[in-house]
């Protein structure tokens, strides 16, 4: 089930305001996928994106009318999903390799897959679109696969090592000179600053707690 938020005082035909998830936020809709778990939803102004990683499927739900438009297969389990311009990326695993396919989210067709070495669990992409970020989970390992969406290749960036790491979250800056990635091992979980021009961590900044997400904040007056 997938529902859809908007900031309080929205106006909107299907507002419930008395359902409200904090007091800046109302929900406007829900919608039942139905096919199975969902495991995570990126969105843009045309597109709502949800993958079905139980059922090797991705939905395509129209942010305006709040249905399910379309449903198709893609090669694996999905998992991570964003959205930028007409493009869908979504991480996929499968028995053969883990992969990233790209989805034309006008045809709705897969029209790329990226095969990737281990486990795929966090997506970014640049400002310009032109990187796609895929923080990567290996054995006591962790790294970011770089796609050049222009080039069409795959670099990686080496991120960190620790007894039963992983990758929680991925970001890029709005000026797409620094890639935030959120790990977490047994020792606790930390933030690594990479340099996107030089694919090399800068620093990296313990935390302790879980890191499950990354956003940046408005710096406009």
């Amino acid at each position: 089930m997938a529902n859809f938020l908007l900031p309080k005082g929205t106006t909107d035909s299907h507002v419930n305001d008395e359902a409200h998830v904090d007091p800046d936020i109302a929900r406007v809709g829900t919608v039942t996928v139905r096919r199975g778990p969902i495991g995570d939803i990126a969105a843009s102004a045309l597109a709502v994106v949800v993958t079905n990683y139980g059922d090797d499927s991705v939905s395509f739900l129209n942010p305006g009318t709040h249905v399910v438009e379309e449903t198709i297969g893609v090669p694996g389990e999905p998992f991570a999903a964003l959205v930028s311009d007409d493009r869908a990326y979504v991480s996929t695993s499968s028995a053969s390799y883990d992969a990233v396919s790209v989805i034309d989210t006008n045809t709705r067709t897969v029209i790329a897959t990226y095969p990737l070495a281990f486990g795929v669990t966090a997506l970014a992409i640049s400002p310009d679109g032109k990187r796609v970020y895929a923080g990567r989970t290996g054995h006591d390992h962790v790294d970011v696969a770089v796609i050049d969406t222009m080039a069409e290749r795959v670099g990686t960036i080496d991120i960190a090592t620790g007894a039963g790491i992983g990758v929680d979250a991925i970001a890029v800056d709005p000026t797409g000179r620094r890639l935030y990635v959120a790990t977490t091992d047994v020792r606790g979980s930390q933030l690594v600053v990479v340099d996107a021009d030089t694919a090399r961590v800068d620093r990296k900044v313990w935390v302790g707690s879980p890191i499950r997400d990354l956003a940046f904040a408005d710096s406009t007056p």
